[in-house]
């Protein structure tokens, strides 16, 4: 709503301008009258309006000089003034001073009405300009901000930002959402999709009640929030009502971290870091749905693993062909891996990777050159995706199966079929592990690595054939198709053929082009 004051010796003359318009139709609201230039002065820097129509002629300060006392503090401020025939000279020095336009008094409502509503454009195309640089300038400061955080890098533009606004008790926090069904895959991204601008509003909505904050653009699948904030009680409680917004309206898992404090900008990209850390350990512990420095994990709880026995004791174990061994070492260093620091989170995939090349080495001891089985030809990289202890001790656990078993399980061949058989089912990973008897984070890792895509990426691409199979062969509708190859929602399924074909459904079927 625009504030507005009226300035006036008569007080008639204020009373009359009072009722004489309908100040509801332009959205103004009267904050403050004043009867001469220094009362209107006082009152302008109580309120602020953002429009005064003021006289000319008043007693102590008349209205050109309150205009120009105006003008020292705020030049924004839109003036109308109002005056006396004898008073055109003034009327001239106001339009100079920036005055939107004057009325001759006696005041006519029309004329009246019509300079408001000229006053009130400017003041909303002021508004507007505004709000756009605004805007402009925070995206600036984001983008600045984000690869500072994420490189480390320090550039002019980032030391500019030290001269201004103020730096210091800072925390970061990572927003993720989880999927581990098809039919809750589906939804969520239908959800950012098409509602981000919602998601988003709601994430710094819950946010700013705790915070001043900066909430950076989603990559990766999950948000990454700059806040003003020590207190890891109020961190923390901040988290809990993000994840129970994920929980409760999305309907998905969340996994939200926050890090320690940083007292300046340089010290970002170290708690970014430490904040990566903590989240993949996170994961691996399969901790719940926050996790943050000084809350939930602390610092005095680590214990230190000493690597170098253990992997002298891996080594001879799988030498001497005693994988009880092998593999009791293995749970004991996971078991121990509950309670290390974050940052050593790193060591414990790279003992796992040298079990899994000592078992390849000792292969090719045993079998002379045999091309060995795909358990053992796990990379580093494969083994990080896996994000619990569980994963990895199954991962490993295969590559010394393989010794002993060189032919393949067929996994991956057994999971296809079965989402094949029920592509129109809400599949869960769960229900898929069960049945092929292996652990999700191992499934997972394999079938991308023998396929090349991720199991849901892999459905959705049968779920599309399937489509356009019934779109060439029946006479079945858009959303009957959608509901016939496992979508519960035709409008994202429409969105999901026309992104994997540049067509939607109704113009594939019109181009008939093959299936």
């Amino acid at each position: 709503m625009i504030k507005a004051m009226l300035v006036d010796d008569e007080i008639l003359a204020i009373k009359m301008l009072r009722e004489l318009v309908d100040w509801k139709r332009f959205d103004i609201d009267i904050c403050a009258t004043a009867s001469d230039g220094e009362e209107a002065l006082e009152a302008y820097q109580h309120f602020r309006p953002d429009l005064i129509i003021t006289d000319i002629g008043m007693p102590r300060m008349n209205g050109l000089d309150f205009i120009r006392k105006v003008n020292g503090i705020n030049q924004n401020t839109e003036f109308i003034l109002i005056s006396a025939h004898a008073d055109f000279k003034f009327i001239q020095q106001g339009m100079r001073l920036g005055c939107v336009d004057y009325v001759l008094k006696p005041v006519d409502e029309w004329e009246l009405e019509k300079v408001i509503e000229k006053a009130v454009e400017r003041i909303h195309a002021r508004s507007s300009l505004a709000a756009l640089k605004e805007r402009e300038e925070t995206l600036k400061i984001k983008n600045v901000l984000a690869n500072y955080i994420k490189t480390g890098r320090e550039t002019p533009a980032l030391l500019a930002l030290e001269d201004g606004r103020i730096y210091s008790d800072l925390s970061l926090m990572s927003i993720e959402i989880i999927s581990e069904e098809a039919r809750q895959y589906d939804k969520i991204q239908q959800r950012i999709y098409d509602q981000k601008n919602y998601v988003e509003h709601i994430l710094e909505n819950i946010i700013q009640d705790f915070c001043e904050y900066m909430l950076f653009d989603r990559e990766e699948e999950s948000w990454l929030a700059l806040l003003w904030e020590r207190d890891q009680k109020r961190l923390a409680g901040c988290a809990e009502q993000i994840a129970a917004f994920i929980r409760t309206d999305l309907e998905c898992v969340p996994k939200i971290c926050f890090g320690g404090i940083s007292e300046d900008l340089k010290g970002l990209p170290g708690l970014h870091s430490r904040l990566n850390q903590l989240r993949d350990y996170s994961f691996f512990l399969q901790s719940g749905d926050v996790c943050g420095f000084g809350e939930n994990y602390r610092t005095s709880n680590h214990t230190d693993l000493d690597f170098p026995p253990l992997e002298a004791g891996m080594s001879a174990a799988i030498r001497n062909h005693d994988w009880n061994k092998a593999l009791q070492t293995l749970d004991e260093m996971l078991e121990l891996s509950h309670h290390i620091d974050p940052a050593l989170l790193q060591k414990v995939y790279e003992f796992c990777h040298n079990a899994v090349l000592l078992a390849r080495e000792q292969f090719f001891a045993d079998t002379k050159g045999m091309e060995p089985p795909a358990a053992l030809n796990v990379s580093y990289i494969q083994l990080m995706s896996i994000a619990t202890p569980d994963g990895l001790r199954a991962a490993v656990a295969a590559a010394f199966e393989a010794i002993q078993k060189p032919s393949g399980s067929g996994i991956v061949q057994k999971g296809s079929e079965f989402l094949k058989k029920n592509y129109a089912s809400n599949i869960s990973l769960d229900t898929l592990c069960s049945e092929l008897a292996v652990s999700k984070n191992y499934f997972c890792y394999l079938f991308k690595k023998e396929t090349g895509k991720r199991i849901w990426e892999y459905l959705t691409e049968i779920r599309m054939e399937k489509a356009k199979l019934l779109l060439n062969s029946t006479d079945l509708k858009s959303f009957e198709v959608a509901y016939q190859v496992g979508y519960d929602n035709a409008s994202y399924f429409a969105k999901t053929f026309k992104r994997l074909y540049k067509l939607t459904p109704n113009e594939y079927r019109a181009s008939g082009t093959p299936s």
